[in-house]
């Protein structure tokens, strides 16, 4: 079966749609396959593939050695990309006259060693090896590459960089919209709950579009008040867990040495405490030791609980006030 003929409205929107720069794999007919397109571009003797032209390629030397720089390097139907990687490979060539691009170095037995080592064996992240010089003449992209190509790398942070969340184009035109408008004034905490990205994510577009706040703007927004009573919570939560595991340290202190110390020939006195009854040495390492100076004496007391016992006392003292601080407060807001 005959395929369909080509209309002259066709075969001129071919024509405009490549005059206008448009890639051919994205020229659009409709009811066209690419199949069918490829066919009309060579029958129209148009140039249809990506490689590219001596006039492009004249072009580019040309701009290069001018010393542009590759943002300023326009090639028409060129991405920056394949600018950038055919200004490689001419340099490569030596067409670019004295501006020869640095060749690749494999890695020597003895740098494979040296990563093993560091990278490997010890742990290291890539851009702790970088810094600490271990291999000179290596740029931290480089051992970065190679860690991953040999398997080096933390599988923690690959996984986790595998599953991070990237914005679509939708997605990065509207919090750049939003960055330079309304969310102008935002928290970059506040914007990544928005757009379900990292707080990381949100410094780094607004550091790109130049509307980064400041110290005193950042103490300003509306969530700030908010996340510095999130941070005191948790800190106190830390606290208060540091200080649990700091009794239980101390505690196990206590009774080793009350061990020790029964184990001797000619042990210290004994003490009992008021609050639990146990039998302590009545030493200051047990019980608190007071001392006062007197007109013409100084006056030593020792208390009559033991060090656990205050603990204790005190931490069900600082629940106590805790639980009344709440109870007032919710009172308050009631009325």
């Amino acid at each position: 079966m005959p395929g369909k003929r080509w209309t002259r409205q066709e075969r001129r929107s071919v024509r405009q749609q490549l005059a206008a720069g448009v890639p051919p794999h994205d020229i659009a007919i409709e009811n066209r396959t690419w199949t069918g397109i490829r066919y009309i571009l060579r029958v129209l003797h148009l140039h249809w593939s990506n490689r590219w032209t001596p006039s492009q390629t004249r072009a580019l030397i040309a701009q290069v050695k001018q010393e542009k720089t590759l943002p300023k390097l326009q090639i028409p139907g060129k991405s920056a990309a394949a600018i950038n990687a055919k200004r490689g490979h001419l340099r490569n060539a030596g067409s670019l006259g004295d501006q020869r691009g640095a060749s690749k170095q494999k890695y020597s037995e003895t740098e494979l060693r040296i990563l093993d080592q560091y990278a490997w064996r010890l742990g290291w992240s890539a851009r702790e090896v970088h810094a600490s010089g271990v291999l000179p003449g290596r740029s931290y992209n480089s051992i970065s590459k190679k860690m991953g190509r040999v398997g080096y790398g933390d599988p923690v942070r690959v996984q986790r960089a595998k599953q991070a969340r990237r914005l679509t184009d939708d997605e990065r035109n509207r919090l750049r919209q939003c960055l330079v408008g309304e969310g102008r004034q935002l928290s970059s905490e506040e914007l990544s709950r928005q757009f379900n990205i990292s707080i990381k994510a949100v410094n780094f577009y607004r550091r790109r579009l130049g509307v980064s706040l400041s110290w005193h703007e950042a103490r300003a927004v509306s969530s700030t008040e908010e996340k510095r009573q999130r941070v005191a919570e948790a800190q106190r939560r830390w606290l208060k867990a540091w200080w649990a595991k700091y009794r239980q340290r101390k505690i196990e202190a206590l009774l080793d040495l009350q061990q020790r110390l029964e184990r001797r020939e000619h042990p210290a006195p004994i003490r009992v405490c008021r609050a639990c009854a146990y039998p302590w040495f009545a030493l200051p390492a047990f019980f608190q030791v007071q001392r006062r100076k007197m007109p013409n004496r100084l006056k030593v007391s020792m208390a009559r609980t033991c060090r656990i016992c205050k603990m204790k006392l005190k931490q069900e003292a600082e629940k106590e006030e805790s639980f009344a601080t709440a109870l007032s407060s919710a009172t308050w807001d009631q009325h």
